[in-house]
């Protein structure tokens, strides 16, 4: 019987040791402060299993801020916990990695050529460099989303089809443990669409740093990782951002790197508090119709919402959709409602590279186009492929998509003179798409 006393208090730690699932002291979500009770609990239970594990645990190398500034070893990331590790639960960012003491998410680079040398020459109205607070276009309320692409994505574009309603998406890289954007399929099918559908695609950064906190250097490699990987899916590239936590300061000289880089800046007029309360919406309702009533009745509004938090992407939406269209506002893009012609929201980089993009990438997206080439590994491939791009340009004309037909065209015809040349003419050149890339029209 006296045994059976002792045991009792020790149940809860035996009991966690027998489900199949990860203790609670593990890397990533343990508390360091349970851990000599924890340990003092099982070593009297006698159990040698969770001896060897505490003890495997405590050798366990720290990492970060906390723990000395140590960093983790070749290819492990270090928690915000300051453990050692790999997986999302280590490596994801903004959250879950301390950068600079070990591997992150952030340190992925997307394939393809560097953006660094494109040409970043100031086109249309809109000022670069400076913060953007709001529309210049009366009764306009520009809708725009942060964050994704997101699990709400497709429902979100369904919602806007369904109004006939267009949105700016800030587009963020590699964040959260959702995998790059440039090779992960839903996330490439939800970019291509929002382009299709005439949605402004706009740079979220790749990694969500807080921009005032990063050198010079560090601004444009994030920066420009994110122009790569939506030049993957697109060819082409936002010339609009919108810095992570709003921050970019002229003191730290972020916005002067961001004039540097040709980008505009948006901020926003009205903060939809959604991260403040994610499932409350009638906060979030609150919040839209008292700045309404501000902006009313020839106002206008750049509202600012989050993709990935559902009950304002989808619920909120649909409730701004209802109310505006009552009103006779017009619902719009970030470009559109500030006058600027669409041809200026993007850049289209000086050199790609076929191989390096995206499965079913547009090599040319315009208008609702979207071109493709298809792979080829040997020259009968290649002509195949050339041939298929050639009929993706009678089909472009046919649907009277304009400028976007012609730098099809062009590219057919750069791919027809290397299918020519390869593997005969110029035999140290295989006729494989690998080998295969060409210049952009500027």
């Amino acid at each position: 019987m006296q045994s059976l006393f002792v045991l009792l208090p020790l149940l809860p730690f035996l009991h966690a040791l027998s489900l199949p699932r990860q203790p609670l002291w593990c890397p990533g979500s343990r508390n360091p402060g349970n851990d000599t009770q924890l340990q003092l609990a099982l070593l009297e239970s006698g159990n040698g299993v969770a001896y060897s594990i505490i003890k495997r645990q405590a050798e366990e190398p720290r990492c970060g801020l906390s723990q000395g500034n140590r960093s983790c070893g070749f290819g492990q990331c270090c928690s915000g916990a300051g453990f050692c590790g790999t997986g999302s639960n280590f490596c994801s960012v903004p959250q879950n990695c301390q950068r600079n003491y070990g591997f992150c998410d952030s340190d992925i680079t997307p394939a393809g050529p560097n953006t660094s040398d494109d040409q970043r020459n100031a086109r249309g109205p809109v000022p670069y460099g400076q913060f953007i607070f709001n529309c210049t276009t009366p009764q306009t309320l520009a809708l725009t989303y942060d964050d994704g692409p997101s699990n709400n994505t497709q429902e979100l574009l369904d919602i806007l089809r369904s109004v006939g309603a267009n949105a700016t998406f800030f587009v963020s890289g590699i964040t959260n443990g959702k995998g790059a954007i440039d090779r992960t399929p839903e996330w490439i099918n939800a970019i291509k669409r929002m382009d299709a559908e005439g949605h402004q695609i706009a740079s979220h950064t790749w990694s969500h740093p807080n921009l005032t906190d990063l050198s010079s250097e560090d601004r444009a490699l994030d920066m420009r990782k994110n122009e790569r990987a939506i030049a993957n899916i697109l060819n082409k590239y936002p010339t609009y951002m919108r810095p992570p936590y709003l921050a970019c300061t002229s003191a730290s000289g972020c916005l002067t790197d961001m004039n540097n880089l040709g980008y505009h800046v948006v901020d926003n007029s009205l903060d939809s508090q959604d991260w403040a309360n994610p499932n409350n919406l009638s906060a979030m309702v609150d919040t839209f119709d008292s700045g309404l009533g501000q902006a009313l009745p020839n106002g206008s509004m750049l509202l600012m919402q989050h993709e990935r938090i559902s009950v304002s992407a989808i619920n909120l939406t649909r409730y701004i959709l209802m109310d505006i269209t009552q009103r006779g506002w017009k619902v719009s893009t970030v470009g559109d409602c500030l006058g600027d012609d669409p041809q200026n929201w993007y850049r289209t980089p000086a050199r790609t590279e076929p191989a390096t993009m995206a499965i079913d990438g547009c090599v040319v997206s315009s208008n609702g186009f979207c071109g493709t080439l298809d792979v080829f590994t040997n020259k009968q491939e290649c002509d195949d492929s050339n041939r298929n791009c050639y009929t993706q340009v009678d089909d472009c004309n046919s649907a009277n998509k304009g400028a976007a037909c012609d730098k099809m065209k062009n590219i057919c015809d750069f791919q027809s003179l290397y299918c020519a040349s390869c593997g005969t003419m110029t035999p140290n050149i295989s006729c494989e798409t690998k080998d295969f890339a060409f210049t952009n029209q500027q």
